[in-house]
């Protein structure tokens, strides 16, 4: 084998992009809402991991208890724990994208140059260049991007949990993800989720409850402190059309992760479904 120069500004670099690109293929595959600022930390995280496998005297982090106490740091730290399942499939499918990516640059450099390929403390270094190996991870990303949507479940309710605050008060419930709600506020621009009445209770004061009734209007809520969150959303459907009452909460939480964007709660009266309170769609 001929000698391989290492820079190690230059291997950070690479695997800090290279990871990034795994945790958002993470993300993508698992269909997480998530802040993209918590993936810098974590993909900064493996690829400090990745520069020190050439020390001989740190070779116990290599083992697999050690990578995988490291991949599991990576996943809390882009996405939160957010129950043992979920964290579980989380993480499992983390490994899934790096496998990807692993199989991708291995026989690509199996095919073109096998001889450059290197091995130290478990940690696989090819020496091909920084594009072709963030070019492999762009591929790699791509590729979990089509399996998860080739196989997404059919006819399956995808679930999310929810949490509304308004005026110090919240409410969490479950919601369900439908692609068909395209939902807008009018004025702002905001995306709309639907939430049955009965889950708002603790966050709805009495005083503003008569603008939620069926018919009302926003002068319903004329002389109360939400007299300026009550508004209406206009909706269209197989059925007919109508307006939604609404109002605009303070902070709306999806998975654990708040909403960047501004977002309206419209109201429905009675309950929506068994299984779900909310419908979420154009908020993730």
């Amino acid at each position: 084998m001929k000698p391989v120069t290492v820079y190690i500004d230059v291997l950070f670099i690479v695997n800090f992009i290279i990871d990034y690109f795994l945790l958002s293929a993470t993300a993508a595959v698992r269909r997480l809402k998530y802040s993209k600022l918590r993936l810098l930390p974590a993909a900064a995280v493996g690829a400090l991991y990745s520069c020190l496998m050439f020390f001989p005297e740190i070779a116990p982090a290599y083992t697999v208890p050690g990578k995988l106490l490291l991949s599991a740091v990576m996943t809390f730290t882009a996405f939160k724990y957010r129950g043992f399942r979920s964290f579980a499939l989380t993480f499992i499918c983390f490994h899934a994208s790096s496998v990807a990516l692993a199989g991708i640059v291995m026989g690509a450099e199996m095919i073109f140059s096998p001889q450059n390929m290197l091995v130290s403390n478990g940690e696989f270094y090819i020496n091909i260049s920084a594009a072709a190996l963030v070019g492999a991870a762009a591929v790699s990303y791509a590729v979990m991007l089509l399996v998860s949507r080739f196989f997404k479940p059919r006819g399956k309710e995808e679930l999310h949990e929810l949490k509304v605050t308004a005026d110090g008060k919240s409410a969490e419930m479950t919601a369900l993800y439908d692609s068909g709600n395209q939902l807008t506020d009018a004025v702002t621009g905001a995306g709309v989720i639907i939430v049955s009445r009965p889950s708002l209770k603790d966050v709805i004061p009495p005083e503003a409850e008569p603008a939620f009734e069926p018919g009302a209007d926003v002068s319903a809520a004329s002389g109360t402190k939400w007299q300026t969150r009550v508004c209406m959303i206009p909706f269209s459907t197989v059925g007919g059309h109508g307006l939604l009452p609404a109002f605009r909460p303070d902070e709306v939480v999806l998975d654990g992760i708040p909403l960047e964007e501004k977002t309206v709660v419209a109201v429905k009266s009675g309950k929506l479904n068994e299984k779900y309170d909310a419908i979420i769609g154009n908020v993730r």
